[in-house]
């Protein structure tokens, strides 16, 4: 099948193994085509007019291709939520809040033109507070951004305890699932102190480097963005302070 697949692209299989084809067969075949075309591959049925230009800002010094793994994904870092950014920012709060509902907290919008850090404040019927950020992301970049005042808030003394960061992951419309972690800051540095536990990188000896936490500029270019494989750090994990939710439902008879 991943033969057929090649062949049907017009790709060139010096450049992609019939191995990476075979991880795709699952998907679309556009949602194939905008994977490979983000990730700089070559697609014989694609006019020069349709093919993927990163932004300029996102533009690295070429690469020793030799050097390159056919399963990297990690050559630069793609935005992930499409052209409209506002409307998916705003769909994916959307989903975070009715999960909060079903978990019992009453989740305020908070301004974003305050810069606090969070999306949301969420309380339970206790008073308990939670800072929520909500990212959403689409399920094949594996990278979310932050700001540098959500770091802030995330490493802060008075909210560390309490930020949740919510992962929105979804294809299009569908809503594949939400991944809530809690204790942000704690559950982090716990995570990387087992980095050494964690499967085997398909990023080569001196080649490419897999990403899990990184810089890079903001759009306007006057401040850094801290990027984190949540790929890699939250959904291939277990961790008592990570829940995943198909479909973003909680199952609350066993507890969030």
């Amino acid at each position: 099948m991943g033969k057929h697949l090649l062949d049907a692209l017009k790709l060139d299989k010096v450049k992609i193994t019939e191995q990476l084809m075979l991880q795709l067969l699952d998907d679309e075949i556009e949602d194939i085509k905008e994977y490979l075309l983000e990730n700089g591959y070559d697609i014989g049925d694609i006019t020069e007019e349709e093919k993927f230009t990163p932004p300029p800002e996102n533009i690295q010094e070429p690469l020793n291709q030799k050097n390159i793994s056919n399963n990297s994904r990690f050559v630069y870092s793609p935005g992930g939520t499409g052209e409209n950014k506002e409307y998916w920012g705003e769909w994916g709060e959307r989903k975070a809040k009715r999960m909060y509902k079903l978990l019992g907290y009453f989740a305020e919008k908070q301004s974003d033109y305050l810069a606090l850090g969070y999306d949301f404040l969420c309380k339970d019927s206790k008073g308990k507070n939670i800072y929520s950020e909500v990212k959403t992301i689409s399920y094949n970049n594996p990278i979310i951004r932050l700001k540098t005042s959500q770091w802030e808030s995330l490493c802060s003394e008075n909210r560390k305890d309490n930020y949740e960061l919510v992962i929105v992951i979804h294809k299009g419309d569908t809503l594949i699932e939400i991944i809530r972690v809690s204790s942000v800051w704690a559950t982090l540095k716990n995570i990387l102190s087992k980095l050494n536990h964690q499967s085997i990188s398909q990023a080569n000896y001196q080649g490419t480097v897999e990403v899990i936490l990184g810089l890079q500029k903001n759009q306007d270019g006057n401040a850094n963005e801290i990027l984190i494989n949540w790929q890699r750090l939250f959904k291939s994990i277990q961790h008592s302070h990570v829940n995943i939710y198909p479909q973003g439902i909680p199952n609350v008879t066993k507890g969030s």
